[in-house]
């Protein structure tokens, strides 16, 4: 952290500057904060952040920042009336969950990357399917990929299909950006486009989410998110399914 003085807009400010250790996945991380000298206040924010080739530059200016004459007695009056007004309960976060097992998956239609055909997500059903619902500024769908490549290599021969299924990505921006992606994250299944607003048929929770599906469409297993843990989840059901 570095603290220098500057002016902006006739006013004298106080300019601290934070370099912010990144990691493999984010590089050339920032964040500057201009606080006025005369009222101590926080006047501009800016943000700089750099991930898989792409720049990500947030600004905040702050303007006729004013504060209430509040005193320490009010608020400790006001949450006394909120104690015994409201019930005060433990929040318990609920399961993320998907479509049951059991449930036959949807038959959305798509279109392939990058030759445009289209295809339903049926046509892919073979001895064994692994949808990936994904999309390109997910980071833990980034780091799926290089396991679903090696489980599409190593089951491939017995009848796995791995398909990723991107309902964000098929508009003009993002199929300019895609070369680039696939450049620094090599995919060597079938990317299916589908329909944003159909998304809402497979009950996705969380990003990436996954579905195993027997050749006639029935879910077998799913998983929700992805870490070393659920990675050996997933190639552990894809041996013993595979073995039957």
């Amino acid at each position: 952290m570095t603290i220098s003085e500057e002016r902006i807009s006739s006013r004298d400010t106080w300019k601290v500057n934070y370099d912010i250790e990144g990691n493999k996945d984010v590089t050339d991380l920032w964040k500057n904060i201009w606080i006025d000298k005369e009222n101590f206040v926080v006047i501009k924010i800016n943000y700089h952040a750099e991930s898989q080739g792409e720049h990500q530059y947030n600004q905040w200016d702050l303007f006729n920042v004013s504060f209430d004459s509040i005193t320490v007695d009010y608020l400790e009056n006001r949450l006394k009336r909120f104690l015994e007004e409201y019930e005060v309960e433990e929040y318990k976060e609920e399961p993320k969950k998907g479509l049951p097992n059991g449930t036959r998956m949807p038959n959305l239609e798509g279109i392939i990357y990058s030759d445009k055909s289209s295809a339903k997500m049926d046509d892919f059903l073979d001895k064994l399917t692994l949808y990936d619902f994904w999309y390109m500024d997910c980071p833990p769908c980034i780091k799926a990929i290089p396991l679903l490549n090696e489980l599409h290599m190593k089951y491939g021969d017995k009848g796995l299909k791995v398909v990723g299924v991107n309902p964000f990505n098929y508009n003009e921006k993002d199929l300019n950006r895609m070369p680039g992606f696939l450049t620094r994250n090599n995919i060597e299944y079938p990317i299916l486009f589908v329909d944003r607003d159909s998304i809402g048929l497979f009950q996705i929770p969380a990003y990436p989410t996954f579905y195993l599906v027997d050749h006639e469409g029935n879910i077998l297993y799913s998983e929700i998110g992805f870490n070393e843990d659920k990675a050996k989840s997933l190639d552990s059901q894809l041996e013993d399914y595979l073995i039957k």
